[in-house]
């Protein structure tokens, strides 16, 4: 993050301009409240703007070198996730048990019946059968009810979705990104010769892309007066 106050002794005001594709500060810092102030911040601005997309655009052509150089990754994968599903309803089947009970057994059983060793007690069948007839009476249930089942779905891959946004940062950076990304991989200007004697097209590129570079570095109206 280039920032352009600092106190040391002031506050000051840094004046950054671009060298050999890098930020660098000036040394002639100056007062905020200088007459130039709003100008320098201007072009502060064009710098810090220019170094954000060269490394962005640089961070891109790695990645797309990376992934290229290995196995392209899939598009899509498959991920673990609960779908919306059916299942069978316990209730109904107990509404269909009650049906056939009554079906079976029509007549409303007696009250008491004889156990051996205990006479008279409650008739475990009539228990069942008024339970059945207030299971039927209620109406029937639906067969089944929603549930979340295990499932797969595909989702974009994330490593392809990487290396696409890559692709179209690369192929839509402007002029001025390129050339500053050209002069910040260029150790040394290139010869202005081939071996063979002809001019080296990769010097005049170098060239152009000073010319785009500076353009970052012309001052304002206001500062270039001053200056």
């Amino acid at each position: 993050m280039l920032h352009d106050e600092y106190k040391d002794g002031g506050p000051w005001l840094r004046r950054w301009q671009l060298v050999a594709g890098q930020p660098r500060c000036l040394d002639d810092a100056v007062a905020p409240d200088h007459p130039d102030a709003d100008a320098i911040r201007n072009r502060n601005d064009r710098v810090r703007q220019a170094i954000e997309m060269v490394e962005g655009f640089e961070a891109a052509r790695m990645l797309i070198a990376r992934v290229e150089a290995d196995e392209m990754p899939a598009e899509t994968i498959t991920v673990p996730v609960l779908i919306e599903g059916v299942q069978p309803n316990p209730a109904h089947a107990t509404w269909e048990t009650a049906v056939q009970l009554l079906a079976s057994t029509p007549d409303e059983p007696p009250e008491l019946v004889m156990m051996d060793g205990l006479g008279e007690v409650p008739n475990p069948a009539r228990i069942a059968w008024w339970a059945a007839r207030d299971a039927v009476a209620n109406g029937e249930p639906p067969a089944t009810i929603p549930t979340l089942i295990d499932g797969i779905d595909a989702q974009p891959n994330p490593a392809w979705v990487a290396y696409r946004d890559a692709l179209s940062l690369v192929s839509g950076a402007d002029d001025s990104t390129r050339a500053l990304a050209l002069l910040r991989a260029a150790t040394e200007p290139p010869a202005e010769l081939l071996d063979d004697g002809q001019p080296n097209p990769d010097r005049a590129a170098w060239e152009a892309a000073i010319a785009l570079v500076e353009a970052v570095n012309e001052p304002m109206e206001a500062e270039s007066a001053t200056e």
